[in-house]
């Protein structure tokens, strides 16, 4: 599944989780108000679309994507349990034995205990060399119509500037053998993380 044909990318194995990241705008009925109304439901596919239609080429030249995987069923990240976290952790514990950076889509609402057990469940001397970034946003990026030209999104659009960045980070140096959560220009450590509502 390469894509772009430089001599030393990084290679990189990107999973969704789900959260408002990986959600599209749906219309569902208002039962209450009796009218339709939209919705933001986890869509599957829609990391994948964003990576190979918004996010730069320039970006996208330093790494190999090597593989992509969406968990089934994409969630809410309010509904992620204890069960479904060591599930997800127990997941990217092999995933690191596979020599690729990894990204990890995933929700704002339950990040930091997710960031904790990955601190706690993922052995820095398995990850040698490569590293695992946790990427969220607070908006979703809109939807993109069929057969649009790049770039569709706003430059500002946080949810694909989050995905750019996150994505350049995995092909740094100074990632190698770390854990980290980016969001919003900002770089955070996986551990002391507090959730504030």
């Amino acid at each position: 599944m390469s894509s772009n044909g430089f001599s030393h990318r990084h290679p990189l194995e990107v999973r969704v989780f789900g959260g408002t990241i990986s959600c599209e705008e749906h219309e569902a009925d208002d039962s209450r108000r009796g009218r339709r109304k939209r919705v933001l439901l986890p869509q599957p596919g829609k990391i994948r679309s964003l990576i190979e239609n918004q996010v730069p080429d320039r970006v996208m030249s330093m790494v190999d994507l090597v593989a992509y995987s969406e968990a089934d069923p994409i969630v809410d990240s309010a509904e992620l349990n204890v069960g479904l976290l060591m599930q997800s952790v127990e997941d990217i514990r092999k995933r690191t034995r596979r020599g690729a950076n990894l990204l990890i889509a995933s929700g704002t609402d339950n990040v930091v205990y997710l960031m904790q057990a990955l601190a706690e469940g993922v052995d820095p001397d398995v990850l040698g060399e490569n590293n695992i970034i946790v990427v969220v946003s607070q908006t979703h990026a809109p939807s993109i119509p069929e057969g649009a030209g790049p770039p569709v999104c706003q430059p500002s659009c946080g949810a694909v500037d989050n995905l750019t960045n996150a994505i350049y980070l995995t092909t740094k140096e100074k990632m190698r053998g770390r854990i980290g959560l980016y969001c919003g220009g900002v770089l955070l450590p996986p551990r002391g993380l507090i959730k504030i509502d």
